[in-house]
């Protein structure tokens, strides 16, 4: 038992995104309620964006966490991890603003997107390139 690296970081991570995701829901369900609104969005924009922000999330996140706790076990460099892991996080924070201005394009939205890309190719790579190296 001696020998298991505990992922801390993508504990630390997950902490975080788990919160925002609550938060992110708790958005939804605040807006559901004001406007008296089930399933669907009823063609409330601003139900639809919340709902977008929340499922968007709940998308990208959990593959992301496992993924970075199998990178972190498997012993990548902790300033690899920390770097991919806080990058996910704070583009997922960016994402989640952009999606709270409008429905349109806008920076924070756009480089959510792109840091969730660069850190999921990073994540993806590395484990790659640590399972081949291990062959």
């Amino acid at each position: 038992m001696d020998n298991i690296h505990v992922p801390m970081v993508s504990a630390l991570c997950a902490g975080i995104l788990i919160i925002l995701h609550t938060v992110l829901l708790m958005l939804v369900i605040k807006i559901r309620a004001k406007h008296d609104q089930g399933i669907g969005d009823g063609g409330i924009v601003n139900l639809e964006l919340a709902i977008r922000r929340h499922g968007n999330l709940t998308e990208n996140a959990p593959i992301f966490i496992i993924a970075l706790a199998l990178l972190e076990m498997s012993l990548g460099s902790v300033l690899s991890v920390s770097v991919l892991g806080y990058g996910f996080v704070i583009a997922r924070l960016l994402h989640a603003v952009g999606l709270s201005k409008d429905d349109k394009p806008n920076a924070p939205r756009a480089l959510g997107v792109i840091a969730t890309v660069l850190c999921n190719f990073g994540v993806g790579g590395y484990l790659c390139y640590l399972a081949a190296m291990s062959l």
